[in-house]
């Protein structure tokens, strides 16, 4: 008995193993077999689990969008890991989607262009992942409706996050989410009235980075663009190693102290450019 106990528990642990690997990676894709995504400028889209082409559509096997025939798109899976989108034909291209209630993905990635969440929770249980020169942003709203779940990290591999909204900005990302910066990588926010760093959007997380330069005891490059303001609200320690403040300001809101390293990792050495502002400010 005790020894099928054993074998019982084994298979069990064998099957967790298998169903947390075996995720398969899906492509957006709302043309079904033809070359590309098919995604188009200006146009909103359903993430959910029973769209397929049209509004939905997910190439199970072709990172380029193709197919061997009508019929090659998918509906989503939950658990499975996101590609935005197929091919390369979205890049430059500004469409937004909405995410149906319940949809989760193991790992996402904005590969190219730019695109705007519409509404819905973008869930991730693994990593969020921005590419360079792709852009991810929302607009309205608060995160208690829509925006990302705290689950896993955002990876700025050299891409943006933008929060885009009108009124006080509050929470653009919850505390225990964590943003890691990949070489180098973007954040923005812009509340759209017509004053510059009018308004601070706040993120009570930590901030690591990856690659780059370990000068400053740590690696990375922030990159804030602005115009507004991005308040950092936290007692942890940022390791990201250089910031660059293109627009608006980077905000430390804790005050003195050790908490000042929320403008980057502690430099190990003297370095000049540690912070850089180009058209933009650095506050406490």
């Amino acid at each position: 008995m005790k020894r099928l106990t054993a074998f019982v528990a084994a298979l069990l642990i064998l099957a967790a193993n298998l169903s947390t690997s075996n995720a398969a990676i899906k492509y957006f894709d709302v043309n079904d077999d033809a070359t590309g995504s098919g995604v188009a400028d200006g146009t909103g889209y359903a993430w959910d689990t029973t769209t397929v082409t049209g509004t939905s559509g997910w190439n199970p096997t072709n990172a380029d969008g193709t197919g061997a025939g009508p019929g090659t798109t998918v509906a989503w899976v939950n658990g499975d890991d996101a590609v935005f989108s197929a091919g390369t034909d979205a890049n430059g291209a500004l469409y937004g989607f909405t995410i149906a209630t319940g949809v989760t993905a193991t790992n996402a990635t904005i590969e190219e262009g730019t695109i705007k969440l519409v509404n819905g929770l973008f869930t991730t249980t693994g990593n969020l992942t921005i590419n360079s020169g792709a852009t991810l942003f929302h607009t309205g709203g608060t995160t208690a409706a829509y925006g990302y779940n705290a689950a896993g990290k955002i990876v700025l591999n050299g891409g943006t996050l933008k929060d885009v909204r009108t009124g006080s900005a509050g929470t653009f990302i919850p505390t225990a989410k964590g943003i890691e910066v990949n070489g180098t990588g973007h954040l923005a926010f812009d509340n759209q009235d017509s004053i510059n760093d009018s308004v601070v959007v706040i993120y009570s997380g930590t901030i690591t980075g990856t690659g780059g330069t370990t000068a400053n005891g740590g690696a990375g490059t922030l990159i804030y663009d602005g115009p507004d303001q991005f308040g950092v609200n936290t007692n942890a320690n940022m390791t990201f190693a250089k910031l660059v403040v293109n627009g608006g300001s980077y905000r430390n809101r804790n005050g003195g102290g050790a908490v000042d390293q929320t403008f980057g990792a502690t430099p190990t050495i003297l370095t000049p450019d540690a912070i850089m502002l180009n058209n933009g400010g650095a506050k406490k």
